[in-house]
């Protein structure tokens, strides 16, 4: 997915928390992943509707 700035971003759910990631570029040049944000699921759905199983991975790619 792309970030709000439109950078490569990504997205992981891990029990009830949805981390987001962004791409950054570190000191000496090379990149790495950040968490860029964190949303408590448990607090929007209710715990028992969400699976415990990965159910899709999606990459999002601008072309740039």
């Amino acid at each position: 997915m792309a970030t709000e700035d439109g950078r490569l971003g990504l997205a992981t759910v891990r029990k009830s928390r949805r981390c987001l990631w962004s791409r950054e570029q570190g000191p000496n040049g090379g990149a790495g992943w950040a968490k860029s944000r964190l949303i408590e699921l448990d607090a929007l759905i209710p715990l028992n509707t969400l699976s415990a199983k990965p159910q899709a991975a999606r990459f999002a790619d601008n072309g740039a």
